[in-house]
């Protein structure tokens, strides 16, 4: 892909070893969106936690030995400052272990984290849905209309999306999400190293 003009998106990943099981109440991600706004992000999405540990008990969750965060938002000059407040945070009590920054690069699939469906039954419906919300994100993000308005997103099995048209709403989609929004919307996971990884939504105990 020609980047040409186009804000570059970086994946922060936020890494924890925990001493002792962590839990955290079903709404976490609530907390961890006003620890990442306190930094002055506007445009960002986040995984929520993702371990190989990842157990669903009654009013939350447990994670066990190592996890991550997976935040992506746009390379702003604020970055450094960012990423540095970032490995100083406390996350629920416990400072990150490491915290390395990598560039996105252009992907057309993924695994899809975060329900996003709903009460849609018709996919189609869903897809031009995302289509609109990706235009208007895109006028927001670049005051401008993309040069091809063109998105299709084709939903599998095991939560994996593969995405299809405009390379200019598909990048805006690898840094913002599936519906665009600040936060846990639809956050699509591109490293395949982590795919094995649990995430709330289909682990149990």
């Amino acid at each position: 892909m020609d980047f040409g003009d186009v804000k570059r998106g970086v994946k922060i990943y936020i890494h924890f070893a925990f001493d002792y099981p962590l839990f955290l109440v079903k709404d976490y991600k609530l907390e961890l969106m006003k620890n990442f706004e306190q930094f002055g992000l506007k445009n960002y999405n986040f995984s929520g936690f993702l371990s190989k540990k990842f157990f669903k008990a009654k009013d939350g969750y447990y994670l066990k030995n190592n996890g991550l965060l997976v935040l992506k938002t746009f390379n702003e000059k604020n970055l450094p400052e960012v990423v540095y407040k970032l490995s100083k945070s406390t996350f629920f009590g416990i400072i990150p272990k490491k915290v390395e920054v990598k560039p996105i690069e252009f992907f057309q699939e993924g695994i899809l984290l975060g329900s996003v469906l709903g009460s849609e039954i018709d996919l189609n419906l869903l897809s031009e849905k995302i289509r609109k919300n990706a235009i208007e994100k895109y006028t927001n993000v670049y005051n401008q209309m993309p040069k091809k308005n063109s998105l299709i997103v084709i939903f599998q099995e095991n939560q994996k999306i593969k995405l299809f048209g405009s390379q200019e709403l598909i990048y805006l989609i690898n840094v913002l999400g599936i519906f665009c929004k600040n936060g846990y919307e639809g956050f699509i996971l591109d490293d395949k190293k982590y795919w094995g990884y649990s995430f709330e939504i289909e682990s149990k105990i």
